[in-house]
C-alpha cells in the first residue's frame, strides 16, 4: 500500500473518533427528532427528509475547506489536488473503480437481510414513521417515494441532487482526503481498518444496517489508501448513492 506522506501530520484516534462522532450526531438528531416536528407542520415525509438528512454534508464539505487550509496549505488547485489527492482515473486504477462498485453492490444484495434482522431487535429497530425507502419492515407503496407523492415534483429532484452532490463531495473530501491520509500518518498500512470501522459506526443513524455497511465501508477505505486517489471512492460512492436519485427521477416522471 505504499508508505504515508511524511509531510502530513497524523490524527490521534480520539481526534478521529471525535470528528466523525461531531458530524454523525446532527444527522442522528434530526432523522430522529426534527422529521416529526416537520411533519407535524404539514411537511411531506420526503420534505422533511431532504431538510433534516442533507444540510450536515454541506457542513463537512465546508469543514473540508476549512481543515485544508488550517493545515496552511497554499490556494491553488494543484496544492489542494495534491493533498486531497484528487486525481484522475486512468490505466489500472479503473479497474479498482470496477471493482469496488461490483463489490459493493454485490454485498448490498447478498447482505440485505441483514438489515431486516436487525431492524427486528429493539435497538436497531428503525422508528416507525420512517418509509420502506430506509426501513426494512415496511414493503413499498407503488407510486410513493420515500412515503410521498412525488410526480411532476421536479424541486424535489433538484433539492435531492444538490443533497445527493454535498453527501459525496463532503463525505469524500473529509474523510478520504483529509482523515485518511493523517491516519496512514498514523496508523500505517493499518489505517484503512481503523477508518473503515469508524465509518461504519459514523452510520450509526441508519443502524439497522451495519452489518451490511462494514464490508463496502472497509473496502472503500482500503482502495483509497492502496490507490492513492480519492477519486476511485468518489466515483463509487456517487454511484451507489446515486441510485435513489433514479428511482425518484422515475416517480416523478409517472
Amino acid at each position: 500500500m505504499g508508505r504515508p506522506d511524511k509531510t502530513i501530520a497524523p490524527i490521534g484516534l480520539w481526534k478521529a473518533i471525535l470528528l466523525f462522532a461531531a458530524t454523525s450526531a446532527p444527522i442522528y438528531i434530526g432523522v430522529y427528532h426534527f422529521i416529526p416536528v416537520l411533519q407535524n407542520l404539514g411537511f411531506t415525509f420526503l420534505a422533511s427528509y431532504l431538510i433534516c438528512f442533507f444540510p450536515t454534508f454541506a457542513v463537512m464539505f465546508v469543514i473540508a475547506l476549512l481543515l485544508y487550509r488550517q493545515e496552511g496549505n497554499e490556494l491553488k488547485w494543484t496544492s489542494f489536488r495534491n493533498r486531497y489527492r484528487l486525481f484522475p482515473i486512468t490505466g489500472r486504477t479503473w479497474l479498482w473503480v470496477l471493482g469496488l462498485f461490483v463489490f459493493g453492490v454485490a454485498v448490498m444484495l447478498s447482505l440485505s437481510f441483514t438489515g431486516k434482522w436487525l431492524a427486528s431487535l429493539s435497538w436497531f429497530a428503525p422508528p416507525d414513521f420512517f418509509p420502506a425507502e430506509i426501513n426494512p419492515l415496511k414493503v413499498s407503496t407503488p407510486g410513493l417515494f420515500f412515503g410521498t407523492d412525488v410526480s411532476g415534483q421536479w424541486g424535489y429532484a433538484l433539492a435531492y441532487f444538490v443533497g445527493w452532490f454535498f453527501n459525496i463531495v463532503g463525505e469524500e473530501l473529509l474523510w478520504r482526503g483529509y482523515l485518511l491520509p493523517r491516519q496512514e500518518a498514523s496508523h500505517g498500512r493499518w489505517a484503512w481498518v481503523v477508518h473503515g470501522l469508524l465509518w461504519t459506526a459514523w452510520h450509526v443513524f441508519w443502524k439497522w444496517n451495519l452489518l451490511n455497511l462494514l464490508p463496502i465501508t472497509l473496502a472503500i477505505a482500503y482502495v483509497a489508501q492502496k490507490t492513492k486517489n480519492t477519486t476511485v471512492p468518489i466515483l463509487v460512492h456517487g454511484a451507489v448513492n446515486f441510485v435513489p436519485l433514479l428511482v425518484l427521477v422515475y416517480y416523478i416522471l409517472t
